[in-house]
């Protein structure tokens, strides 16, 4: 057993009137409300709200929680619903199939 999970590691930037919101690590029990409480501290979002997954390796329903609060408080405050972007295929599958994908934009990466 893993003695330490995958840290989590989330940064943030405004990009052409957008906020960006960059997570790396494991989206689990462990770090969903880390991951939460940190983009709640964000708000009220100035600018609609993107959260790029590209180093996101993991996710589960606590994670899944967490992406639909932080999409209710962007809907709330902007008006528009959080897009993600860079999701491994494991993690954009998994989206799609919890029905994610109907509440908040996917986006493909540029190949």
């Amino acid at each position: 057993m893993e003695a330490n999970p995958e840290e989590l590691t989330i940064r943030h930037h405004v990009d052409d009137n957008v906020l960006v919101v960059e997570v790396s690590g494991e989206i689990d029990l462990h770090t969903a409300a880390e991951l939460q409480r940190t983009v709640d501290r964000l708000s009220p979002f100035p600018h609609p709200v993107v959260l790029d997954l590209a180093g996101v390796g993991f996710i589960d329903s606590t994670g899944i929680r967490a992406l639909l609060a932080i999409n209710n408080r962007a809907t709330e405050t902007t008006g528009e619903p959080v897009t993600i972007t860079n999701a491994s295929d494991g993690t954009r599958r998994l989206l799609e199939l919890t029905g994610i994908d109907k509440i908040m934009k996917l986006t493909v990466a540029d190949s």
